[in-house]
Parts: C-alpha cells; structure tokens; sequence
C-alpha cells in the first residue's frame, strides 16, 4: 500500500492507542519507578536471615585452612599437604564432610523412625500376602469343620452332638445313636 492511500486513510488526525501524558499521569509513572526502585534496593539490603546464613556458610566452606590455624599446622607437622587425600596409602577423602542443616522442626531421630515404620508396614504387607501352605491346608468349609469335630467328639468323649447325650463306649453309642449327621437324627 501507497503512502497516499494510508495518509488519506488516517488523515492528520494521529489517534494511535498509548498513554495520555497529562501532569497527573506522569506524576503516577514517576512515582510507581521511584517505589519499584526503592523495593529493589530494600530486597537487595535486607535479605532474609537465613539466605544470609546460607550464603556465609557456603563461603566459608569454600575457603581453606590457612596455616595459622591450629589443626592445620598439627596435620602439617604429621606429614599433611594442603589438597593431598587423608590416610597412609592416600585413597582417603580430599573433600571435608558435608554439612546437611536441618531446616524442619522435626526431632533429630524422626528419619529412623520414619525408616523403621515404613519397613514394619511392608513387612505386615508381606505376611499379609505371604499364604502357609500348611494353613491352607488346615482352613476347611464350616460343613467339614463341623464332621471333624463331631468325629471327634465320638470317638474320644463317646459324646453325640445332635442328641446332646454322652455315652457310657463306643459300643453303647453306636447301639442308642441314629448317627454322625443331622438328617440321621431327623429320620
């Protein structure tokens, strides 16, 4: 498109979209860089303690021993070097021990117990699908639970369940009971 087309278009009357520069807007644009500025300058100086914390430790943990402290010159007189490895054949750590903080306000010993529980449920889990052959064997219908004891109950006690009798022997309760069953009693 021609210049002419779109200076005809829009003619003299520029109304792009933007900001109206009154005194009053300025004013609220100076004063809204002036408190961005300021916040900047209050989060950069006041930072929270614990970031602060953080950071001192991290320095400190990266700068050496020197030679005027006391344990350094101690390992120094037992042959130490600085950056060689600890040990006699050399093959111990060349890196301090690192430092885990503990941030939550958990006890001390509530990772172990959080271990120890976590293992004890698994093991319950376990027993829980773990099936005994054995007991497998030994868990019977209600229907042949009860011929067992019956059974038993005869033989060893000559005592007869659905009479409600106990006998003198065997013989005795074979001679007066119908049977071992209910529906022997029924006829």
């Amino acid at each position: 498109m021609s210049d002419n087309f779109l200076n005809h278009c829009v003619g003299n009357n520029d109304c792009r979209p933007g900001l109206l520069m009154t005194h009053s807007n300025k004013r609220k644009i100076e004063i809204e860089k002036k408190k961005r500025v300021a916040d900047e300058y209050t989060r950069k100086k006041f930072r929270p303690i614990k970031e602060i914390q953080r950071e001192k430790l991290k320095e400190g943990l990266e700068t050496p021993l020197d030679t005027s402290n006391k344990g350094f010159a101690l390992m120094q007189k037992m042959g130490y070097k600085s950056g060689m490895s600890l040990g006699k054949q050399g093959t111990g750590i060349v890196e301090p021990v690192g430092i885990v903080l503990k941030s939550d306000r958990i006890g001390i010993g509530w990772q172990e117990l959080l271990k120890e529980k976590r293992r004890k449920i698994a093991e319950s889990r376990c027993k829980k699908e773990e099936i005994d052959p054995l007991a497998y064997r030994a868990h019977k219908k209600p229907s042949e639970q009860l011929q067992v004891l019956t059974s038993y109950l005869r033989s060893t006690y000559f005592y007869c369940t659905w009479c409600f009798t106990e006998y003198e022997s065997l013989d005795d309760l074979e001679a007066n009971c119908p049977g071992s069953s209910r529906q022997e009693h029924d006829d």
